[in-house]
């Protein structure tokens, strides 16, 4: 055992499982995880389905240090990624109020469209999406981030120092 930590990757969306869209979130987060010492396990994709994600959460995530997901965080009908992350861990979604509001400001145009990005699942903490909109969250040793590549590319330099490991003694 050399204590290195260890990750999976899952990308969420059908047109990723379809082949219409080349999953690169996965390749570039391999890419970033391992330069910061973390071992890759797994890599996954799922189609836009509340109870394969959330079982694929609930056995794939006690057996890495972390699981990163990306997709499914935007408005769109499909998008049911916080759904399906509330249902793995057994907990309702809650509006953060403070990220409500922030999307109730920044979407002046259809703000309560906006504010449902603001529904988490109970005991996450939201991360901050600087390129977009539907913020990310963490919940316990899950991080989840955005499809797109650029928001989820922006919200992981944001965050990985929580995957940084200090160099062993």
């Amino acid at each position: 055992m050399s204590g290195q930590a260890t990750a999976a990757i899952l990308t969420i969306g059908n047109e990723i499982v379809s082949g219409d869209t080349e999953n690169t979130n996965a390749s570039w987060l391999a890419r970033r995880l391992e330069s910061l010492g973390v071992a890759v396990r797994a890599i996954a994709a799922l189609p836009d389905e509340i109870d394969a994600i959330a079982a694929f959460v609930r056995r794939e995530a006690p057996l890495v240090d972390h699981l990163l997901v990306t997709g499914g965080l935007g408005g769109t009908p499909d998008d049911l990624t916080r759904e399906a992350l509330a249902a793995a861990f057994g907990v309702p979604q809650e509006e953060v109020p403070e990220v409500a509001a922030d999307l109730r400001a920044r979407f002046a145009r259809d703000p309560e469209y906006a504010a449902k990005w603001a529904l988490l699942p109970r005991g996450s903490r939201p991360l901050a999406n600087p390129l977009g909109g539907a913020p990310g969250f963490a919940i316990e040793n899950v991080h989840v981030l955005p499809g797109l590549p650029a928001e989820m590319r922006a919200m992981f330099d944001a965050v990985e120092d929580d995957f940084r490991r200090a160099a062993p003694i």
